[in-house]
């Protein structure tokens, strides 16, 4: 194989891979973005992909366009950095919302993942004005510390996090899903650092969250930084880390019980289907689902984030315009 290096500082373009029918028969994962240049200290992608670079409005739209038409109505964005999208030009992450939602064909929108110094007040906005959008969004935490944030270079600390918490609930309503990431193990980090985690995890009301144990890499600020925690106190504080991480999904999914929800039915069968929730829940429910069908279920159970119950009514249709949440929810 030959090796051929470049500078990862220059401007990129995009290269143009479109995709005509997705693998899945219900969810497209669509890429608008790669890049990133914000060099968080335990990171190599900014030195491997390169500057922020966005695809046009144009060419997603196209491409979403054709992936719709294929009979699949949830589109996922995709980026390294999403929330950099369109940065420099003259096109946003919102507006971009915006145009997916208008093509034919398309009921569910959502968003990979996304940093939180990513999300701001337009973007917010765009995304509680578009009915399409689903109520869930990926919000990498990595640490509840304040010091350990600062020694990431995360670019913001965590009453920081949890006020983009509280306006992302504020937006998009109370039962809005919030999942995210926790990195545990950070050079240098305390038992007190990661008692921070655990517990601005529960201030926040986090779902899903996925944990790494943190591992150096060469080319990174933070590999010749002291305090490597030790093995066994990493796998200990990771284990712990997953134990809350269960037991905060089985609180959001429990939330759901005695509730009616849309659900997008993936697999199914002669008396039963599976799917998602818009607020991304693997539900599992009696009756009959026609595969890329949007129907209502009857949410009579809910264990480890997976709902269970049984179809109510015919196919759902959602909302053509925002509808504001019941008292008692706020």
């Amino acid at each position: 194989f030959r090796e051929e290096r470049g500078d990862p500082g220059a401007e990129g373009a995009w290269d143009g891979l479109t995709l005509d029918r997705p693998m899945l028969h219900t969810r497209a994962f669509v890429k608008v973005q790669d890049g990133c240049d914000h060099f968080c200290s335990y990171c190599v992608i900014p030195s491997v992909r390169g500057r922020p670079v966005s695809r046009s409005i144009t060419d997603v739209t196209e491409e979403v366009r054709r992936i719709a038409a294929s009979g699949c109505p949830e589109i996922v964005l995709t980026g390294i950095h999403l929330g950099l999208y369109g940065r420099g030009g003259d096109a946003s992450l919102g507006q971009l919302v915006r145009a997916v939602a208008a093509v034919d064909g398309v009921k569910r929108i959502r968003f990979g993942s996304l940093e939180p110094f990513g999300l701001d007040d337009d973007l917010l906005e765009a995304l509680a004005a578009t009915p399409a959008f689903c109520p869930h969004l990926h919000l990498a935490l990595q640490s509840g510390s304040a010091e350990v944030l600062r020694r990431m270079r995360r670019g913001y600390g965590p009453d920081d996090y949890l006020a983009i918490v509280e306006r992302v609930r504020s937006a998009l309503g109370q039962d809005t899903h919030i999942s995210s990431d926790i990195l545990v193990g950070f050079p240098g980090e305390t038992e007190g650092d990661f008692t921070d985690t655990l517990s601005l995890m529960r201030a926040c009301r986090l779902g899903k969250v996925h944990v790494f144990p943190y591992s150096p890499r060469r080319g990174t600020d933070a590999f010749s930084m002291v305090g490597r925690v030790p093995p066994d106190i990493l796998a200990d504080r990771a284990r712990r880390a997953i134990a809350l991480g269960d037991e905060l999904l089985n609180e959001y999914g429990a939330r759901w019980t005695g509730r009616t929800v849309p659900v997008l039915v993936e697999k199914t069968g002669s008396s039963a289907f599976e799917g998602l929730s818009r607020e991304f829940l693997r539900v599992e429910a009696k009756g009959f689902g026609e595969q890329g069908r949007e129907v209502l279920v009857a949410v009579t159970a809910a264990s480890d984030g997976t709902l269970s119950g049984s179809r109510v009514a015919p196919d759902f249709a959602p909302p053509s315009h925002p509808v504001p949440l019941p008292e008692n929810l706020l």
